[in-house]
C-alpha cells in the first residue's frame, strides 16, 4: 500500500502551482475569473472586464478579448494543470499565448523538516508547451518562430523545466542557439531559424513572471545587435480567465 500512497501525495504536491512559486488557482467553471483594477476595486465575472496590461497594446488586447469571448482554443488554456500568459506587443495588433504544463513528480520522499512529501533529488517529470501567435485577430505562425516545445522538469533546488525539442519531435541538435527554460521567476526561449532568404535568424524571448514584462529580439547572423526588439507586458490566464498580477 505504501507505493500508491506516495504517488497520490506526489500528485497532490507537484501538480499544484506552488511547484512554480505561484498561488493555487480555483477549479475551472468555464467562466472567466473576476479581477481587480490597480486601485483595488472589484470587477465582475465576464470577460469584458479583462484589463489590458499595457495602454500601448490596446489594439492587440481588443483582438484577444474578441477571441477569448468566442472560446477560441488557440487563446484559452487547454489544461487544468498549466500556466498560461497572454503577451501583447505594443503599437500593433499582435499578441501571443505561452502555455506550459505543470510538473507531476512520482518519485517522492517525506521531508523531515517540513513534514511534506517532496520530489527525490533525481526526480524528473515530462513537460510540454505551446506558443500561439496572432496578428489582427488571426492566428499567424509567421510572426513568432516557436509554436511547440517539450522537455522535462527536474527538481533540486526548485522545479526547473528544460526543453529537449522545439517545433518537431526530434531532439534539439543546436542547444547553443535554441532552447526553452522555465523557472519560478522567468520563462526564457531562444531559437535559430532560416528566414525566407535562407539567412540565420536568432530569436529570443524572456518573460519576467512576477511583473509580466517581456522582451523579444530578432538578430540576423552574423550581426550582434537585433534588427527588431520588442518590449511589452503579459497577463497570466487560468482556465477561468485572466488573473490579477502577482498571483
Amino acid at each position: 500500500m505504501r507505493g500508491p500512497v506516495l504517488v497520490f501525495v506526489a500528485l497532490a504536491f507537484c501538480s499544484a502551482p506552488q511547484c512554480l512559486g505561484q498561488q493555487p488557482r480555483p477549479a475551472a467553471t468555464g467562466q472567466p475569473t473576476a479581477s481587480k483594477t490597480h486601485g483595488g476595486q472589484k470587477k465582475g465575472g465576464d470577460n469584458s472586464e479583462f484589463v489590458c496590461p499595457d495602454p500601448l497594446a490596446a489594439e492587440a488586447c481588443k483582438s484577444f478579448t474578441e477571441l477569448y469571448s468566442a472560446g477560441d482554443e488557440g487563446v484559452k488554456p487547454l489544461y487544468e494543470n498549466s500556466v498560461e500568459y497572454a503577451c501583447f506587443r505594443p503599437n500593433t495588433d499582435a499578441f501571443f499565448i505561452v502555455e506550459l504544463t505543470y510538473p507531476i513528480f512520482f518519485k517522492t520522499h517525506l521531508d523531515p523538516s517540513s513534514h511534506k512529501m517532496v520530489p527525490d533529488d533525481d526526480a524528473t517529470a515530462y513537460g510540454s508547451g505551446r506558443i500561439n501567435a496572432f496578428s489582427k485577430g488571426i492566428q499567424d505562425t509567421s510572426i513568432l518562430p516557436i509554436f511547440y516545445f517539450r522537455g522535462k522538469w527536474t527538481y533540486p533546488p526548485a522545479p526547473i523545466f528544460t526543453a529537449v525539442a522545439i517545433n518537431t519531435l526530434s531532439e534539439l541538435a543546436d542547444t547553443d542557439h535554441s532552447g526553452v527554460t522555465v523557472e519560478s521567476s522567468q520563462i526564457a526561449a531562444s531559437f535559430r531559424y532560416k528566414n525566407r532568404t535562407d539567412k540565420d535568424i536568432d530569436y529570443s524571448l524572456v518573460i519576467q513572471r512576477s511583473t509580466g514584462r517581456f522582451s523579444e529580439a530578432f538578430i540576423e547572423q552574423p550581426a550582434k545587435s537585433p534588427f527588431w526588439e520588442i518590449n511589452g507586458r503579459c497577463s497570466r490566464l487560468s482556465p477561468r480567465g485572466p488573473v490579477k498580477r502577482n498571483q
